[in-house]
This record gives C-alpha cells, structure tokens and sequence, in this order.
C-alpha cells in the first residue's frame, strides 16, 4: 500500500477481542522504537467503544480480549473511547455501540451469525 506504520492518523478497533486487537501489540513496538531513535512519527488517534479493554474471560483461556490494558494504550496513543458514532473524514465513520435486541439476537441465531 505504500503507507508507513509511522505516519497513520487513525487506528479503529471495532471490540475487544484478541482478534482485533492483537495488532496493537507490534504497532506500540513500532512507534516506541521511532521514539527511542528520534525517527519522525505521528501519534495516531485509536477509536475504539470504551469496554474495549475489559477483560473478556472465555472457557478455553482466561482472556480472549485485548492483551494491553487501556493505560498503555493511552501512553502511546490519542485514545477516543466513543459508544457514539465517530467521524473519521467525510465519507467514514465509527458507529460506536450497536445496540442488540432480542430481536436481533434470534435473526442471528436464525442465519448462523
């Protein structure tokens, strides 16, 4: 894509899981480092729904949600916790919290989602 980790504006996680924000982990290492050698860097805004740093307990693992904690985040990020929608430019947006209905649950369930 031609795009340096180094000059990104904007980080989105979309929930908690280890899934979405495992990534977190090598980016902290990468702008740390761009710190420590004084090589240019922005600091990218991550916009996230504000449980996205909760622990999230799974049968298999103790947590399967994220494996930075939200101050360490904050250290290396311009954190916007937002359950409202979030304009990122003109034509994207984080709709923050969805909210789920017995209704929604059972369409779900229904198709296999």
């Amino acid at each position: 894509m031609g795009i340096s980790l180094r000059d990104l504006d904007c980080v989105v996680i979309l929930h908690g899981h280890l899934d979405h924000t495992e990534g977190l982990i090598p980016l902290t290492r990468h702008l740390i480092e761009a710190k420590i050698n004084f090589i240019p860097h922005k600091v990218p805004e991550l916009i996230t729904h504000p449980r996205c740093f909760y622990p999230r307990p799974n049968s298999l693992l103790p947590n399967i949600g994220s494996l930075l904690n939200e101050d360490e985040t904050r250290r290396q990020f311009l954190v916007n916790l937002s359950d409202k929608p979030v304009w990122i430019t003109e034509e994207l947006v984080f709709l923050g919290e969805i909210s789920r209905n017995a209704e929604d649950c059972t369409a779900r369930r229904k198709f296999g989602v």
